[in-house]
């Protein structure tokens, strides 16, 4: 999104490829939810396929890192990223 800027408070949490597997799970499946509504808006998120680029808020919530590479994706685009995105991860929705 050119000409705009992110601000945000600083997120106690670990990047979800730190968490110990009984938690990444969870961590991952609503990594996959947020990414799925990012979806919904047209959105490409080209840099999001990797768990690293997601954060584990303290409080349980998931934060999508790395913005920059995100654009308006065509239908095209973003049925494939969904699938790749499902593939990678196992989890459909």
């Amino acid at each position: 999104i050119r000409g705009c800027y992110v601000l945000m408070d600083h997120i106690e949490g670990k990047r979800i490829t730190e968490l110990p597997p009984e938690i990444q799970k969870d961590a991952l499946h609503k990594r996959q939810i947020e990414l799925e509504k990012v979806l919904s808006l047209g959105i490409l998120p080209l840099d999001s396929l990797h768990p690293g680029n997601s954060l584990y808020a303290f409080d349980k919530t998931v934060w999508l890192l790395d913005l920059e590479q995100w654009r308006n994706g065509t239908g095209e685009e973003l049925h494939k990223f969904h699938k790749d995105l499902c593939e990678a991860t196992g989890i459909w929705l």
